[in-house]
């Protein structure tokens, strides 16, 4: 099994550095959760710029993870404006976490001016697109 996970790491690389979004969002992944590894360790530093990649080749969940990392600081730099711009990018393709932790961004004021009412409206809309907080 480790032998496919590395070989599946290579094959997403090989894919990755020719430009196709979605390998450089699973070569960003595997780096990131250590799926591809054998001790299972996470690898923020190689991981991040793939998923970065996936990010600006608008992949919706690359753009959230990219948001949810800068918005805490996780592996980056913390930069609460940046977190917001990659959180609205999500949002606008509607994907469900991006629109909560928007809706949060708003709600206290990180990265952009508190306003309750845009974080109520986002929250509806994190709800109505299927997501549970906690989730």
């Amino acid at each position: 099994e480790d032998g496919s996970k590395a070989a599946a790491l290579r094959w997403w690389l090989l894919a990755a550095r020719q430009g196709h979004a979605l390998a450089q969002f699973a070569a960003g992944d595997a780096y990131m959760t250590g799926a591809a590894f054998r001790h299972g360790r996470s690898d923020l530093r190689s991981g991040f710029p793939w998923m970065l990649l996936a990010a600006q080749n608008h992949v919706a969940e690359a753009e959230l993870r990219v948001g949810e990392m800068m918005l805490a600081g996780q592996g980056v730099i913390q930069d609460e404006d940046s977190a917001v711009e990659w959180l609205q990018r999500a949002s606008e393709r509607g994907h469900p976490k991006a629109l909560y932790l928007l809706g949060t961004c708003y709600q206290e004021g990180l990265g952009v001016d508190e306003d309750e009412q845009k974080a109520m409206t986002l929250f509806d809309r994190a709800t109505h697109a299927g997501y549970e907080p906690g989730t």
